[in-house]
């Protein structure tokens, strides 16, 4: 069971809005030291856009990679994405 907090991670772009991937890198070792509980990878996080499926899917790797068992990483999952997101799993 995760207690504490869960972060919503706003998502770090490029200037041509592509995934910022160093940056997560950056926030998940943020949030490992400031530890945080868990992080959520994909959420909206009142973003005016959200980024699409394979763009989430990169991040969501990526920040696994990164966070490498230190904490835990929730895929965040839009329900008009349910079959894709069996492929995250």
């Amino acid at each position: 069971m995760i207690k504490g907090s869960i972060v919503d991670l706003v998502t770090p772009q490029l200037a041509d809005g592509a995934p910022d991937l160093e940056a997560i890198e950056a926030l998940m070792d943020w949030h490992v030291s400031e530890r945080s509980a868990a992080v959520l990878i994909g959420g909206a996080a009142g973003q005016v856009a959200t980024p699409d499926f394979e763009d989430r899917r990169e991040l969501l790797q990526r920040a696994i990679w990164q966070a490498d068992g230190r904490l835990p990483v929730i895929a965040a999952v839009r329900l008009d994405e349910a079959s894709e997101a069996l492929v995250m799993a």
